[in-house]
């Protein structure tokens, strides 16, 4: 497969489309891009990289493929994005993935998902909701996962999780679902 290694800043798109054949997002690809407001991934992308969409701040819409299997290191910080639709086999959330992004409200973990790396919402001042897979995947959650989210932040999940366990250590807002 191949891999988007770059997308020049000077562009003043607002939407790109990656071209199909892409399975990776290479690491800075689109870093502070200002431009972009939209980006559509084809299926066959299976990593979004470290660092690939940090601080592309006009960046309000992406697809994310059903495929998709790790999003990495600070991949996603300081965009505007409202709302990720995770996919179903996501596996992995990389530290401070999806940091600094105050547009974020509210966020539904896939089933897949093994791991939240450190830092990974910090400072997301508005994410009052997220919702934990009910399944048994989930094994580890990095402890200031959640650091600086909105003091009204609550995780819902299954009762006895790792989510459940994870909130009563924390002094988070925990729902059973």
């Amino acid at each position: 497969g191949r891999t988007l290694v770059f997308y020049p800043r000077t562009r003043t798109d607002e939407k790109y489309v990656v071209p199909d054949g892409i399975v990776e997002i290479g690491p800075d690809a689109f870093n502070s891009v200002k431009s972009l407001q939209t980006i559509e991934l084809p299926d066959g992308v299976v990593k979004i990289g470290d660092e690939t969409f940090e601080y592309c701040e006009s960046l309000s819409s992406i697809r994310l493929p059903s495929i998709l299997r790790s999003v990495g290191k600070a991949a996603f910080g300081g965009c505007r994005i409202t709302s990720f639709d995770l996919p179903d086999g996501l596996e992995e959330i990389g530290d401070a993935a999806f940091a600094d992004c105050p547009a974020l409200v509210s966020i539904t973990l896939p089933p897949a998902l093994a791991t939240i790396g450190k830092e990974a919402f910090r400072d997301c001042a508005f994410l009052k909701t997220v919702y934990f897979p009910t399944s048994k995947e989930l094994k580890k959650i990095a402890p200031n996962a959640f650091k600086g989210c909105s003091p009204d932040l609550t995780l819902c999940g299954p009762v006895g999780s790792v989510a459940e366990k994870f909130a009563a250590k924390k002094e988070i807002r925990f729902e059973p679902r």
